[in-house]
């Protein structure tokens, strides 16, 4: 049998609601109820499910000033929902401070053994990226020819398009990248995790972004390996493009997942 809980005074809602919330003052109305002359701030209430808010008013008997509305999108869930890949910048830059808060957000991301095998390069400059061009550029082309040609034509026209119709069919003008590069044993499950994390804060922040394979296809070039400072053992997760979307593309078709219950 669940425990009983025991009747607590009424108190003002800031104990329910997150911090930020506008305060609105009921002191007349509830002066003229229970002839307090105390004043008595009441918050409205932040997102919350009902079922959160049920379950405090039936264990506190809060009195709520406004009636119950239906539950928000999550807003985690609704970063997840909207997010897209972006293959079209604008040319405005994206401040270090937040690039630096996208890197704090990736290496809060859960990792084996919490050994956070990563690191992470940020690349800017437009002449490196020139640079980066022109060495995933036929290498990215060798890994189509190779891989998608035969098994998947109509993807493969596509690709090819793009090499003969954008002057940046690899990192498409972003302004900026983060390259994540980790190494050992727990890398290739944990550095993906820390990439998806820089995307999602992005979006929330309005920054566009592009998981992009093709652009990690540089490490034939010792010029590239060494401003990045690869060494052995290392792989390059990502890069993750980075800027303000130029365009935004509709939502791509997604299978039903499959599900086993047992």
């Amino acid at each position: 049998m669940a425990p009983a809980f025991s009747p607590q005074p009424i108190q003002p809602l800031d104990t329910l609601v997150r911090p930020g919330v506008k305060r609105v003052n009921y002191r007349r109305r509830r002066q003229r109820m229970a002839g307090s002359r105390q004043p008595s701030s009441v918050y409205l209430c932040s997102p919350m499910t009902r079922g959160q808010i049920r379950s405090t008013i039936a264990r506190r008997k809060f009195i709520l000033p406004i009636p119950l509305r239906e539950d928000p999108m999550n807003p985690v869930l609704d970063v997840i929902q909207k997010r897209r890949s972006i293959r079209s910048y604008l040319t405005k830059s994206v401040t270090k401070e937040t690039l630096l808060a996208l890197i704090d957000a990736a290496n809060l991301a859960p990792s084996g053994m919490n050994l956070q095998p990563w690191r992470f390069v940020v690349v800017e400059d437009a002449g490196f990226r020139r640079k980066l061009l022109k060495t995933a550029i036929p290498n990215s082309k060798k890994f189509i020819e190779t891989f998608i040609k035969e098994s998947n034509p109509k993807r493969y026209e596509q690709m090819m398009r793009r090499y003969e119709e954008l002057d940046d069919p690899v990192y498409y003008g972003a302004p900026a990248m983060i390259f994540v590069i980790g190494s050992g044993p727990h890398a290739p499950e944990s550095c993906p995790m820390a990439c998806e994390n820089i995307m999602l804060a992005a979006h929330s922040l309005g920054i566009g972004s592009c998981w992009v394979k093709f652009g990690s296809m540089i490490t034939d070039n010792p010029e590239v390996v060494s401003a990045l400072e690869l060494k052995e053992g290392e792989i390059i997760y990502g890069p993750i493009l980075l800027g303000y979307p130029k365009d935004i593309p509709n939502p791509p078709p997604k299978k039903a997942p499959v599900i086993k219950w047992i």
